[in-house]
């Protein structure tokens, strides 16, 4: 069943992703929030919720320097490639972007100044996330959405970005 995208925006976020090869960068979630389906343990992007006044580029960049410290990956010229909106639950927006660069095989990857809501950064492979089953618990909800769009869109595929509804796996 597919939820009825509602006009009503109760909370907004970002999502980066940031691929190297067949992987992504991932960290692990350690803050329950179920507005979100964020539980504790579960792997994911990086994802950021906008604050008030914030533009989407603005809370890239804080989530950059707040969830990892790799704020350095951009620069003023650099601008993410929008993937798609994903509706994660009525009224909660996740809007995601990729991060197009080469990722430096010796990039070292630290906790950044909120190492208490994340943990273990690593890379993950894409397709362990797409083929997982659906409400698996492994990956945070909106991962496996993104990550599909991300491969229509290196198939040339991708016009206009995505949308998700109720992040059921059907695109509208």
């Amino acid at each position: 069943m597919i939820a009825i995208e509602t006009s009503e925006i109760i909370k907004e976020g970002v999502g980066l992703l940031i691929p190297k090869r067949q992987n992504f960068f991932s960290i692990e979630e350690r803050i329950l929030n179920k507005s979100t389906g964020k539980v504790p343990g579960m792997r994911s992007m990086i994802f950021e919720t906008i604050e008030l006044g914030e533009t989407h580029q603005d809370a890239i960049k804080r989530a950059l320097r707040e969830e990892v410290d790799m704020l350095n990956l951009l620069s003023d010229t650099l601008r993410p490639v929008e993937l798609c909106k994903v509706q994660l639950k009525e009224g909660v927006w996740l809007y995601a972007y990729l991060l197009p660069i080469d990722i430096p095989d010796n990039l070292e990857i630290s906790i950044g100044s909120t190492d208490f809501e994340v943990a273990n950064p690593g890379w993950d492979m894409i397709d362990d996330v797409i083929n997982s089953e659906v409400g698996n618990l492994r990956f945070r909800p909106g991962n496996r959405e993104v990550l599909k769009s991300y491969k229509r869109f290196l198939s040339g595929n991708l016009t206009e970005p995505d949308t998700y509804l109720s992040t059921i796996d059907e695109i509208n």
